[in-house]
């Protein structure tokens, strides 16, 4: 939880909730991430003071406070082996997590998923999104074995889950993104003038191989989408579209965040 007052404490609030119910139902312990020196906050779930790294410390730039996705994972999987917990996961604070949502992960058996949302409400219909990825699953193994190929995006920031999503799918995971199994409620989305976008802007740069398998994804998925084509459609098209790049596509990924880095220096 972020901590913040109004509607978004509303619906952090909703989020939590849904969780306190999985973890009541037994079918998931949840906990609430934190800075290790951040005050302690009121909320349903557990909190776990275990966060050192933020968006300013690792950009050098000033601006909110944010978690390191991979940091996050990463205590959790630490706390995780040392449970005996079989899989890991990360949720953005105001999402309602569904049982459904913990059903499909038993159901599919795959080392990972991604989740993308349902957005509801404001009087609107309900709506599946193709690009709002919300949630993630790792069996343990998976992140152990996989980890270093997911870099320290920001949370709240973008083009990272684009990316784990990619990442996902070429690990032999799955993209659930035509099922309403997280939900979260329409709000006016916040400025884009980020000032960690430099820092963002370098990770995609190394990633641009994932990111443009995501793109090509996109697009055809909207064109099936256009045809009325089927769930089962799209989950072959993932598995046509995602394949881990090859060598020479990741070499050219290492000389554009190289050049990235040096535009950066030079002030360009």
């Amino acid at each position: 939880m972020s901590g913040r007052p109004g509607d978004t404490a509303r619906r952090e609030a909703a989020a939590q909730a849904s969780l306190a119910t999985l973890t009541r139902r037994g079918d998931v312990e949840c906990v609430n991430l934190a800075f290790v020196d951040e005050p302690p906050a009121a909320g349903l779930l557990p909190e776990r003071h275990a966060l050192n790294l933020d968006a300013p410390g690792v950009s050098g730039v000033s601006g909110a406070r944010k978690p390191l996705i991979t940091e996050m994972l990463d205590v959790l999987a630490a706390e995780a082996a040392r449970r005996g917990i079989p899989r890991i996961g990360v949720v953005n604070g105001d999402i309602v997590v569904t049982p459904a949502a913990i059903d499909r992960v038993v159901d599919i058996g795959g080392p990972a998923a991604a989740f993308s949302r349902t957005d509801v409400g404001e009087g609107a219909p309900e709506a599946l999104m193709l690009y709002g990825i919300d949630m993630f699953v790792f069996d343990l193994s998976f992140w152990q074995r996989d980890r270093g190929r997911f870099r320290p995006y920001l949370l709240g920031e973008a083009v990272w889950d684009n990316v784990y999503a990619s990442l996902v799918v070429c690990g032999g995971g799955a993209l659930l993104n035509r099922e309403r199994l997280i939900l979260h409620e329409r709000h006016p989305s916040a400025s884009r003038n980020s000032p960690f976008e430099p820092y963002v802007h370098l990770l995609a740069a190394r990633d641009r191989s994932y990111f443009t398998l995501w793109c090509t994804y996109v697009a055809r998925a909207e064109a099936l989408r256009a045809r009325d084509g089927s769930m089962a459609e799209e989950y072959a098209l993932q598995r046509v579209v995602f394949h881990t790049p090859g060598l020479g596509d990741r070499a050219l990924d290492v000389g554009r965040a190289a050049w990235w880095r040096a535009k950066r220096m030079l002030g360009a």
